[in-house]
């Protein structure tokens, strides 16, 4: 980036902006973790991205999942 402000070194302005993202929403920098009655939600991804929450465990997607289209099923890991 070039002026970026998301740095420690930028000083008051990124700190400002946690702690208000943190007063809307209390768990907003915590790691998700799969929840184990809930699955993966994915539309568009087909589970072969890290947005999908079963592939950036590593884990194949299964019942519990709502996705469609999934290419998470066979392979867990796609390169």
């Amino acid at each position: 980036c070039t002026y970026c402000e998301n740095e420690e070194a930028s000083g008051g302005l990124r700190t400002q902006k946690i702690r208000e993202v943190l007063a809307r929403r209390p768990d907003a920098f915590r790691k998700r973790e799969r929840m184990e009655d809930e699955g993966c939600k994915c539309k568009s991804t087909r589970c072969i991205k890290n947005y999908c929450v079963c592939f950036n465990v590593g884990i194949k997607c299964d019942s519990r999942c709502r996705c469609k289209d999934c290419k998470n099923r066979e392979v867990c890991n796609i390169d």
